[in-house]
């Protein structure tokens, strides 16, 4: 067993032999998550008797984007297309503009900005757009640029790329100012986006992929916003091989993670992509009605206590 500092939270790195032995229980230090990397599946069902779950690594979101603007945005609740209509609103009152662009250096150190400050926002952000600028320059021709601004200023951006291979487009980064994420103008970026998509004849869009452990990088917000907007998660390495693989985790305790945090867990021991939400919080008061009519395989909820899991199925 190996305790590492992962971006920022403690965690216990083990083999299925440490795992299903049960050492960790009582050695696990000051880990928040107990994990196994790449854990053989001839293992799974003696790892879930630990209380270990299998997960994929990543969760690619994709959703199909329909004939057009219309049918897409009548599948979604009543409640998400009012959010819809309101943001569309406060982009025509405040005299915003919404353009698709070409993504070039200058459009790139525009969004930059307006990037690194959703991440001052995030209480262990990674910079992914800073660090990947000069592949994603070098790769600009299948990218292009939703951008919302006020008069010359940038206040909403996203950067989407085309990926033939899969028949696909997939946002890859996007940032909107903090007034601007109030207003869901978030909602109006994916919206375009999914509408370049179908000029394109791609019948699937992706709002792109999440380390699966929200309330890490991620949060559980962002689960449940793209959610709402009709996306459906699947295991990223089942899309595209090269991105991630399985592992095996136990939360153990909230701390650097935010409370409540989630993860999206394989419902049994297939390689199938039906994912159960598992949430995790030492609160007992969880309103879990917001998810349960979202995730069609399940919701659990897991209760923290003493540095324990238990776990009961709701």
């Amino acid at each position: 067993m190996n305790i590492i500092t992962y971006l920022g939270v403690p965690m216990a790195i083990l083999d299925e032999e440490e795992a299903i032995e049960g050492r960790w229980q009582s050695d696990a230090g000051p880990a928040e998550v107990v994990r196994i990397e790449r854990p053989r599946r001839e293992f799974w069902p003696q790892l879930r008797e630990q209380g270990f779950m299998p997960k994929p690594q990543w969760i690619t979101w994709l959703a199909d984007v329909g004939d057009d603007e219309e049918s897409f945005i009548a599948a979604l609740s009543s409640g998400e297309r009012q959010k819809i209509r309101l943001a569309r609103r406060s982009l025509a009152a405040e005299g915003l503009t919404l353009t698709v662009r070409a993504l070039d250096k200058k459009l790139f150190n525009e969004f930059y900005p307006l990037y690194q400050a959703s991440l001052r926002r995030m209480r262990h952000g990674v910079s992914v757009a800073g660090d990947e600028r000069d592949a994603i320059l070098a790769d600009r021709d299948r990218y292009f640029a939703i951008c919302v601004a006020d008069r010359d200023q940038l206040v909403g951006c996203a950067l989407a790329r085309r990926e033939v291979d899969l028949d696909t487009v997939r946002v890859r980064f996007s940032a909107v100012d903090r007034p601007h994420r109030e207003a869901s103008l978030s909602r109006i970026l994916y919206l375009e986006a999914a509408q370049v998509t179908r000029d394109f004849g791609h019948p699937t869009f992706s709002l792109g992929k999440d380390r699966n452990l929200y309330g890490h990088i991620a949060q559980p917000g962002l689960l449940r916003f793209k959610r709402q907007l009709g996306f459906i998660p699947y295991p990223s390495h089942h899309i595209d091989p090269t991105t991630g693989y399985d592992q095996a985790d136990i939360v153990l305790r909230t701390g650097e993670l935010a409370d409540p945090c989630m993860l999206l867990s394989y419902i049994d021991n297939t390689l199938g992509d039906q994912l159960r939400l598992e949430v995790f919080s030492a609160a007992k008061d969880v309103d879990l009605r917001p998810y349960t009519a979202k995730f069609d395989h399940g919701v659990r909820m897991h209760q923290l206590v003493a540095d324990a899991v238990t776990a009961a199925s709701s």
